[in-house]
């Protein structure tokens, strides 16, 4: 039998046990988020850092439309009918947890950057809850749905489950493709960013201090593969692995759609004045004529953002290249910042 302590909270320096819940064994996670939810102590800077940053994603089709990018490097919409029987397939998978859904996960597929333990939190304690007289004054009470953060948690669990679901398509994709549920997970989990492949300890630092930095990285990753990838192939011709060669006509497939867009913008009478990133026209308003500044943001773009913010910094026209550079760069700090 596991040695699972009582539920216990932190009052006036000492911890005691909740009465409602004495006698009752329940796993360690469970245990210690009772504990700090009932706890009265002081509150810690690692959940106010987290919640300020969850509610950031208020938008949940956000970081889909970032997935939607890196499955078409992938090559998934090279065909658009098999795109969509792949689109139609994932979709399925991601809803009803099949199978393949199952082996997807069990191979590293699901790539996350930090545990959300809400919706776990609220089943056990729902759990472990019936049958007392007092579980729903608590439920009410403490129940994180009734908490700021969770005004956030549909869009939350909106947009992770989004994410999963275009995960799949790429998935499945790459099966067809001939790789294995191994191989095909960890390749898509690269393409749609493989926070695991983050040690844990980078990224609560990293966390505390930068908005989304283990994004940042996995994409510096991936630009890397592909770049790899490239060469791989060149040298090895016929002989590269599938893997080589999908990560090489990937870095090609992201430069193509952004070819694409850039003479789409041309076409429509637009300058760019940031590459691949940000486009201006002069426009015509009931105000008089105003300049209108279109700014793209995407997985594969990352690399011109930072590139330009240097080149601005280092413009003969600034005085303090330094004061710049600094200002440039709030916009990857913290949102507490």
């Amino acid at each position: 039998k596991p040695n699972w302590s009582t539920p216990r909270i932190y009052i006036k320096g000492q911890y005691t046990e909740i009465p409602q819940l004495r006698g009752k064994r329940l796993d360690p996670f469970f245990s210690d988020v009772i504990t700090n939810f009932f706890s009265v102590g002081p509150v810690t800077m690692g959940p106010v850092f987290g919640t300020i940053k969850m509610m950031q994603f208020y938008n949940p089709l956000f970081m889909p439309m970032y997935d939607v990018w890196q499955t078409a490097a992938i090559g998934t919409f090279l065909n658009p009918i098999k795109g969509i029987e792949e689109t139609v397939k994932g979709i399925r998978d991601s809803i009803t947890k099949n199978d393949n859904y199952w082996s997807a996960y069990e191979n590293g597929l699901f790539s996350k950057p930090y545990v959300i333990p809400y919706n776990k939190f609220e089943y056990k304690f729902t759990e472990a809850m019936k049958g007392n007289k007092v579980g729903s004054f608590i439920e009410k009470a403490v129940l994180p749905i009734n908490w700021l953060p969770m005004l956030y948690t549909g869009s939350w669990n909106t947009a992770w489950k989004l994410d999963e679901t275009v995960r799949m398509i790429s998935f499945n994709y790459l099966k067809d493709k001939g790789l294995t549920d191994r191989k095909a997970a960890q390749l898509a989990a690269l393409f749609h960013s493989d926070y695991a492949s983050v040690p844990p300890a980078t990224r609560r630092t990293l966390n505390k201090l930068l908005f989304t930095p283990t994004f940042k990285i996995t994409m510096s990753k991936l630009y890397a593969e592909m770049l790899k990838g490239t060469v791989k192939t060149m040298t090895k011709g016929k002989n590269a692995t599938q893997r080589e060669k999908i990560l090489a006509r990937g870095a090609l497939v992201a430069l193509g759609i952004m070819m694409g867009i850039k003479l789409y913008f041309e076409s429509q009478g637009y300058e760019e004045i940031e590459r691949f990133r940000k486009y201006t026209k002069t426009i015509e308003t009931d105000e008089g004529m105003k300049e209108n500044v279109i700014t793209l943001s995407h997985p594969f773009n990352i690399p011109w953002r930072y590139y330009y913010r240097v080149k601005n910094a280092w413009h003969p026209q600034n005085l303090n290249v330094a004061e710049k550079l600094v200002e440039a760069a709030k916009w990857d700090l913290h949102p507490i910042f």
